[in-house]
């Protein structure tokens, strides 16, 4: 996913860069900002989920001296650090792509008073 978000984010550095029409690409933006959104929010569940399973299986290893349950533990801490980096990362991600989205209203507006204006 990281990827694919850096790969879509330099497409749209170039593009303005460029300052190109705008055609399709406001609705195009819209529609990975969608996919990026149920991305984050699967992860969200999956990372409630871990977290859920480390606390329950964190008050197990209290009660049984287990030394399967307190490896199960610490394999459950590192997996929930490694979801909240990258939830942290679709997070930042969503945002920079709601700027992006507005930066391009902005544009096609632009471009619109121009062509009317050359009327």
């Amino acid at each position: 996913m990281t990827g694919y978000a850096r790969a879509w984010e330099s497409y749209l550095q170039k593009f303005f860069e460029e300052e190109c029409q705008c055609d399709g690409i406001c609705e195009q933006h819209l529609i990975k900002i969608q996919w990026l959104q149920h991305e984050r929010l699967v992860h969200l569940l999956v990372l409630l989920s871990v977290i859920f399973s480390a606390l329950m299986v964190g008050f197990l290893s209290l009660r049984y001296d287990s030394i399967l349950l307190s490896i199960l533990l610490i394999i459950l801490i590192v997996l929930t650090a490694f979801y909240i980096w990258h939830y942290y990362f679709l997070e930042n991600t969503v945002q920079r792509w709601y700027r992006y989205y507005d930066r391009l209203i902005d544009m096609n507006r632009t471009n619109t008073e121009e062509m009317e204006g050359a009327k």
